[in-house]
């Protein structure tokens, strides 16, 4: 199955051939008495989003558990996230917050989210942010079934006119150039150090994502394609801007349309970067505090002098433009 994966990736299957854009709905909401009904899930990567973000990884973690079990500090309090899901050519971006069915059970949230092919990080950002937004706002504050389905069916239709107008030519932030700006964020430390520890995380512990002959790391031990999570600080002054320079920054180091997941907690000021499809483990994170789960730019690595020097080298390159080797 991981070969199978990793050729896709690699191959670039599954690249549309036209742009699009769906738009979709699943979770809970008053008025249903249980899961909604779901709206929109037309494409195999949103019925994907939905068995991983919200079957397994709400629900697995509920019934575990795994959240419930810990101290009240290193808990949050519900859910209200974006996330930003790239994969082979495709990006998913999505917003979901607590809600609660007719019966008033509050566990599970409810999710929007847009499917876009061919149209680019930047007009998606553009375009879907906003509409989630409202979406979540017109949710919120009805408890009417019908006015949910009409909130995402006027989001979906709003959507499908802007991309028939895009231009799926428009010229995109080069992915070099996030290193750049990681590297001068105060939240990453001093001298480069948080950015070090990032780039060590990926090579050693990412190694199955990776280009061919990126990393050291694959010629003492068996390349592990399994999912990863880590923590980092949102290093921008919005969460457009946390979604760009992110998704742009794993596009530079990962190989090619390797899956990335960014979830966003819109209350906290971090971000977890999930590479590979996630399983219900790698979705603890979506509740847990930065007591529960430190920033991996303050683990305790012990960065040698060689590996610092090829990652001064990195981000050098990534300054000029010039991808990497």
């Amino acid at each position: 199955m991981i070969l199978k994966h990793l050729t896709r990736w690699l191959s670039g299957e599954g690249t549309p051939a036209r742009p699009s854009v769906h738009f979709g709905a699943f979770g809970k909401h008053p008025g249903w008495n249980d899961h909604i009904d779901d709206q929109g899930l037309d494409t195999d990567l949103l019925i994907e989003a939905k068995r991983r973000i919200y079957v397994e990884g709400v629900g697995g973690n509920i019934d575990s558990g795994s959240w419930s079990s810990l101290p009240e500090h290193e808990v949050t309090e519900g859910f209200r996230h974006l996330f930003a899901w790239s994969e082979g050519g495709s990006l998913l971006l999505g917003r979901f917050w607590s809600s609660s069915d007719g019966r008033g059970r509050t566990a599970y949230p409810l999710c929007a989210c847009a499917h876009v092919r061919g149209l680019g990080l930047d007009w998606a950002l553009r375009e879907v942010l906003p509409r989630l937004e409202q979406v979540e706002g017109a949710c919120v504050n009805t408890t009417a079934a019908h006015e949910v389905v009409a909130a995402v069916d006027q989001a979906r239709e709003g959507l499908v006119a802007a991309a028939a107008s895009a231009d799926p030519q428009a010229p995109q932030q080069p992915e070099t150039t996030a290193a750049g700006q990681l590297a001068a964020r105060p939240e990453l430390g001093p001298s480069f150090q948080g950015l070090y520890r990032i780039l060590y995380y990926i090579e050693t512990e990412l190694d199955g994502f990776l280009p061919v002959g990126a990393s050291d790391a694959t010629r003492s031990r068996t390349v592990d394609a399994r999912p990863r999570g880590f923590r980092v600080p949102r290093c921008a002054d919005s969460p457009p801007e946390a979604i760009s320079v992110w998704t742009r920054f794993m596009s530079w180091r990962l190989a090619e349309g390797a899956p990335v997941i960014l979830m966003i907690p819109l209350r906290q000021k971090h971000i977890d970067v999930l590479v590979g499809r996630p399983e219900t483990r790698q979705l603890w994170c979506l509740r847990a505090t930065e007591e529960a789960m430190p920033m991996t730019t303050n683990a305790g690595y012990t960065i040698t002098s060689d590996f610092e020097s090829r990652a001064n080298d990195l981000i050098e390159r990534a300054r000029r433009g010039e991808t990497p080797s």
